[in-house]
């Protein structure tokens, strides 16, 4: 799992290269457009790899082997397995505050009155057992049940989305942050498009070159007559 500004990183750079786009265009054209970078389009984006290929094969590729769930120190932080193989994550940073409101909401009135789990600092000093008894206790759950009570309080979490799960998000969807493309073969395809968008306009896709595609369309560009390409083309400089 990434640290915490992993978005606010990534998302800075993307912003930097979007107004240095945008920049070039004033001074080549005297335009300048509105730039406008989505952080839900930036966390695509940097998993695009495999969001896009869980949509080249209709699904997500099999979850890689996890560590022990949550974290040491905060029950209540980290990841943790549900009954259906998905996960849930949990980002109460202060478990003093929100363990009461937790157990409440999952009928466990004896882990609320455990003495291990008084304080915030008892709930730390015990956090192995308490990240044993939450992974048990999402275990038993599939992440739809544990959705519908985890809404019942206050504490911080999310699901947490697969590859395929990225790619048919809503909000991404909604926002024309997965585009189409036709590839080479003319089939029509999904990808995670580039999160900047230039006056709210969202970018078109095309695929990318064959090898060597586009050479003579170049080289004519360059000034080279169909001889003087035939003759570099005979001596291997260009393919």
């Amino acid at each position: 799992m990434p640290t915490g500004a992993y978005g606010d990183n990534a998302g800075g750079m993307t912003i930097a290269g979007g107004v240095a786009a945008a920049l070039y265009k004033r001074a080549t054209t005297g335009e300048s457009p509105v730039v406008d970078v989505s952080l839900l389009g930036v966390g695509a984006w940097s998993t695009s790899f495999g969001s896009n290929l869980a949509m080249l094969v209709g699904g997500a590729p099999p979850p890689p082997s996890m560590p022990v769930a949550g974290t040491p120190g905060n029950p209540l932080t980290g990841a943790y397995r549900t009954g259906d193989g998905k996960f849930i994550m949990l980002t109460m940073l202060q478990p003093g505050a929100y363990w009461p409101g937790f157990c409440d909401v999952f009928d466990k009135p004896e882990w609320k009155t455990d003495e291990r789990f008084l304080t915030a600092e008892s709930i730390v000093m015990n956090g192995y057992e308490g990240r044993q008894l939450v992974a048990e206790l999402f275990l038993s759950k599939t992440r739809a049940e544990l959705t519908e009570i985890l809404n019942k309080q206050s504490g911080q979490w999310a699901i947490v989305a697969d590859f395929w799960d990225i790619a048919q998000d809503e909000s991404l969807r909604a926002n024309g942050l997965v585009s189409k493309v036709v590839d080479a073969e003319g089939v029509e395809r999904e990808l995670i498009s580039v999160p900047v968008l230039f006056d709210e306009e969202n970018p078109s896709l095309t695929r990318a070159p064959q090898f060597a595609e586009h050479t003579d369309e170049i080289l004519s560009e360059l000034g080279f007559d169909i001889e003087k390409q035939l003759e570099l083309k005979i001596a291997g400089a260009v393919t």
